[in-house]
C-alpha cells in the first residue's frame, strides 16, 4: 500500500489562511486532500489524471455520453445499490478507460469524508492480471495478496479490457470467482471492452450470461476534440 504522496498537486480550490505565510502548505493538514490522495495512488491507476479529459462525443454517441454522465453523477447511490455496468465499444480508443476512471474518481470525491485509509475502488487491467496469474510464484507475492484483498472488498472495481482476448477455461474460472463473490456481496463493478457478437466465445457461458443482465452502454465512434482538464 502506498503512502500519501505530497508531490501531487491539490485538485481543489480553498480559502487557505494567508496569515500562515506564502510557504504554508495546507495539504499537510487537509483531510480531504490526504484521503483523496491515498485513494487515487492506491487505485491501480495512480496517473489517471492524464485520462481525465473533456471528451466531446461524435453525434452517434451523444446519448451514450449523456447516460455515462448520469451514471457518474449518481455513482455513490449506484455503488450502494451494487450496480454492474458494461461499457462496450465498436471501435478502439473511444473513451472507455477515460469514462471508467472519471466515474471512479467521482466516487472517491463523493465518499472521501468519513473514509479510512483503505482502498475503496480499484482499476484492474484484466489482460495483465490474467498473465501474471499464470505464474504460480505470483500468488505468493505481496502484490497478489494486496490485489486479491482489494478485489474481494473494494466498493467499486473497474475491469478494464475484459473482452480483449478469448478466455481459457482456467481464466474464466479465475475472473468468475471474483465477480460472482462481489455480486453476492452487493459490490459494484464496471467492465469495459470491445463489443463482441458472441460473448460466450470470449468470456465463457457463465460470465456471458451474467453480462446479459448488466446495464450496458455502447460507444460506436471515437470522441471528437479532446481537451485536457484538471477536474472531471
Amino acid at each position: 500500500m502506498h503512502e500519501v504522496d505530497f508531490k501531487i498537486p491539490c485538485w481543489y480550490t480553498c480559502n487557505k489562511d494567508s496569515n500562515y505565510g506564502p510557504n504554508y502548505d495546507c495539504r499537510k493538514i487537509c483531510p480531504r486532500y490526504k484521503i483523496m490522495n491515498f485513494l487515487i495512488i492506491n487505485c491501480g491507476m495512480p496517473n489517471a489524471d492524464r485520462y481525465l479529459k473533456q471528451l466531446i462525443p461524435a453525434k452517434p454517441d451523444k446519448d451514450a455520453f449523456l447516460a455515462l454522465n448520469d451514471i457518474k453523477n449518481n455513482i455513490k447511490q449506484l455503488v450502494n445499490d451494487g450496480f454492474n455496468l458494461f461499457i462496450a465499444s465498436k471501435k478502439m480508443q473511444n473513451g472507455k478507460t477515460s469514462w471508467s476512471l472519471k466515474i471512479l474518481y467521482k466516487y472517491f470525491n463523493e465518499i472521501w469524508c468519513g473514509s479510512d485509509y483503505v482502498p475503496r475502488g480499484y482499476f484492474l487491467y484484466v489482460p495483465d492480471f490474467i498473465q501474471k496469474n499464470k505464474s504460480f510464484e505470483y500468488k505468493n507475492t505481496s502484490e497478489f495478496k494486496e490485489i486479491d484483498k482489494i478485489l474481494m472488498n473494494a466498493d467499486l472495481i473497474i475491469w478494464d479490457d475484459i473482452t480483449a482476448n478469448p478466455l481459457l477455461p482456467s481464466e474464466q474460472a479465475l475472473l468468475n470467482n471474483y465477480i460472482s463473490k462481489r455480486i453476492q456481496c452487493g459490490k459494484a463493478n464496471i467492465f469495459n471492452g470491445m463489443e463482441r457478437l458472441n460473448l460466450k466465445e470470449y468470456l465463457g457461458e457463465t460470465l456471458a450470461i451474467r453480462f446479459e443482465n448488466f446495464e450496458k452502454v455502447v460507444l460506436v465512434e471515437k470522441p471528437g476534440k479532446i481537451k485536457k482538464v484538471r477536474k472531471s
